[in-house]
């Protein structure tokens, strides 16, 4: 398991690769414009490439995945996917819960040093 200022570092790296690249649906990449969905910026953000997976993007995945409300889909990459790729999702909308994740894990990060 990644420690939990790993993954928060990652998402807010992603939200500013969304607001560099900007946002495409339907794919992990637009290649022409470069542009990525959340999947593909949490990957770049980990590790540069938003076509392969590594252990620190797997880990954020999952914990995005099981903090959005979505279907009943239980694979984390659709599940996202199925959130992102809402007809009327905005960007705004990605970004802006993309860093309250990530603000809830730098405060559960707090909260371990305050306790320790």
């Amino acid at each position: 398991m990644q420690p939990t200022q790993d993954i928060a570092a990652v998402l807010r790296r992603a939200v500013t690769v969304l607001d560099e690249r900007g946002r495409t649906v339907g794919d992990f990449e637009n290649r022409e414009s470069c542009a990525v969905c959340a999947i593909g910026a949490i990957r770049v953000a980990a590790h540069d490439d938003p076509w392969t997976d590594s252990d620190l993007s797997t880990a954020v995945i999952r914990a995005v995945a099981a903090r959005i409300d979505t279907s009943t889909i239980i694979d984390p990459i659709e599940r996202i996917a199925d959130w992102h790729d809402e007809p009327g999702r905005t960007d705004d909308e990605v970004t802006i819960r993309l860093g309250r994740i990530a603000d809830e894990f730098e405060w559960v990060t707090a909260r371990r040093v305050v306790a320790a």
